[in-house]
């Protein structure tokens, strides 16, 4: 077998003497299409380089460190390795310019908020985009594709991802050899060690804290006293980091279609539906969403007794169900765009019936944020809601983009909208801080007992208030001379506590800097905790 990463050829048909990669007489030979390009030796070994400084790196910014501003700092060296380490033929598409920015906006997030929720959004966030920056600098279009095509190209990457050293210990022949060729032994060997590293190391970190015996020996054999006492976690944390750095820049050398023969990107083929049986679907929902719509209009908007009907009083059953329509809402759209690219026409009757089902997915996007902002008023904040109304925001412009699309006919470019208006309620989410946000309106309602619905809870959860982060701490600590006196004392004791938590985080290194939790420093000091 020809070992070369840019092909493997294989006969078609033969016995055992036939040797992958040569030519058999009368036999026709089928090549295995490439999925990462070759390197040049120069271009693997700076990559290389690359995976070396960033192992180093990433132990000092990520060892023994919180979340902070680290994370945006290896955001963008893994951005700027990829420059380093891309092909000299490589172009990038203008229209791709935004994806890094997006990276590093969400990886500078890390380093201004503190919700556990939004940091692990953010986090996933920047690290897809980052892993489709890296693409897009490699020299492969990403936003002018397909959403189908992105999809299938996703897949490969994140399957390139985990292995990608393997390519550039590959890449580092000047040419590729003959499997049967002595002289490829010793890079075969070298190339053996460098894939066995990290697992060694790894490994045996772990076979060294399960049992003493296999610890002690490790210590006799590897002077580690002589070291700093966290020499092995930072090695282990070193090796993941540069065997992932690896990966990432070998997805910007990804073949654009490697089964594409000679079309520039085939149509990947999808089931087929016909107008008729699209016709019944959008039919059949249209009007269970209808009836639903109705009940909706009468019982929750009308004001129509419930409790004869449902054995609920008025604020019971308005103050429950947002979960459902939020989900209902969602399953929609997914029905609208997976329909819209199994149907090959979309005449007027399937645009009439698309709109229905949008204009009605409106309404029960309207009806669940009614029933939580009612829920809310009656018992206060929390994150959870507070995600619950974004996704409704969310859900409500998608619906209006549907409804364009659905009057026009044109679906495709529905899945890429829907995602950038995801986008923009998340960067809107980081903007206005949820934390802040949340104790500030919890804050308000102990403060004024008027802002409190009728039948609704008053007062002020300290416990959980004082369990979130920096933003939380610092608006209870700007407040806590304006609560009334019955929830001063808690909420002083709250926050000597979190002082405590908070000054212990301050004494890590600066990789770990934070600005909501520098913030809810200052203001606990100013506020004499």
């Amino acid at each position: 077998m020809n070992d070369d990463v840019t092909g493997t050829t294989f006969p078609v048909a033969g016995n055992a003497s036939d040797l992958p990669g040569r030519s058999v007489a009368g036999r026709p030979q089928a090549t295995v299409p490439p999925l990462v390009e070759q390197l040049p030796g120069r271009t693997a070994g700076r990559a290389l380089a690359a995976l070396a400084v960033g192992g180093l790196i990433a132990q000092l910014l990520f060892y023994g460190e919180l979340l902070g501003i680290n994370f945006p700092i290896w955001v963008a060296f893994v951005l700027g390795a990829a420059v380093v380490a891309r092909r000299p033929s490589a172009r990038n598409d203008r229209l791709d310019a935004w994806i890094p920015i997006a990276a590093l906006l969400f990886a500078s997030f890390c380093a201004v908020r503190t919700d556990g929720m939004l940091m692990l959004f953010d986090v996933a966030a920047a690290g897809t985009f980052t892993l489709a920056g890296i693409v897009a600098i490699g020299g492969q279009p990403i936003t002018r594709r397909s959403w189908h095509s992105i999809v299938s190209y996703a897949v490969r990457a994140v399957g390139v991802f985990f292995f990608g050293a393997v390519y550039l210990a590959n890449g580092l022949r000047a040419t590729p050899r003959s499997p049967v060729d002595r002289q490829t032994t010793p890079w075969r060997m070298l190339r053996g060690l460098a894939y066995a590293a990290p697992l060694l190391i790894v490994f045996g970190a772990l076979f060294a804290g399960a049992d003493a015996v296999f610890g002690a020996i490790v210590r006799q054999l590897v002077p580690v006293d002589l070291a700093p006492p966290d020499v092995v976690g930072r090695l282990i944390l070193a090796s993941i980091a540069a065997w992932l750095l690896g990966g990432a820049i070998v997805c910007g050398l990804l073949i654009r279609d490697p089964d594409a023969g000679s079309a520039r990107e085939r149509a990947i083929v999808r089931p087929r539906i016909g107008a008729t049986e699209a016709f019944v679907i959008l039919a059949s929902m249209d009007v269970l969403f209808l009836v639903f719509v109705a009940l909706q209009a009468a019982y929750l908007f009308g004001g129509v007794d419930t409790l004869a009907v449902s054995g609920m009083t008025y604020s019971d059953y308005a103050r429950r169900g947002f979960g459902e329509l939020i989900v209902a809402a969602a399953l929609s759209g997914i029905v609208l765009i997976v329909l819209g690219n199994l149907v090959d026409v979309r005449g007027r009757t399937y645009r009439l019936l698309a709109s229905t089902l949008v204009l009605c997915t409106g309404v029960v996007v309207a009806s669940a944020y009614l029933r939580i902002t009612l829920y809310q008023q009656a018992y206060g904040w929390t994150e959870l809601r507070f995600y619950t109304v974004a996704g409704i925001a969310w859900l409500g412009l998608c619906a209006a983009i549907a409804l364009g699309t659905a009057l026009t006919g044109r679906i495709a470019p529905l899945p890429k909208l829907v995602l950038l208006t995801g986008l923009l309620v998340a960067v809107a989410c980081n903007l206005i801080g949820p934390q802040a946000f949340v104790t500030q309106q919890n804050v308000n309602r102990a403060i004024d007992p008027a802002l409190v619905a009728a039948g609704g809870q008053s007062g002020l959860d300290v416990e959980y208030l004082s369990s979130l982060d920096g933003d939380a701490i610092r608006v209870l600590a700007g407040s806590v001379n304006s609560l009334p006196d019955d929830l001063r004392t808690s909420v002083a004791a709250a926050l000597s506590y979190a002082h405590v938590n908070l000054a212990a985080n301050a004494q890590r290194g600066w990789p770990s800097w934070n600005y909501s939790r520098q913030a809810a420093l200052d203001a606990l000091s100013a506020a004499g905790n």
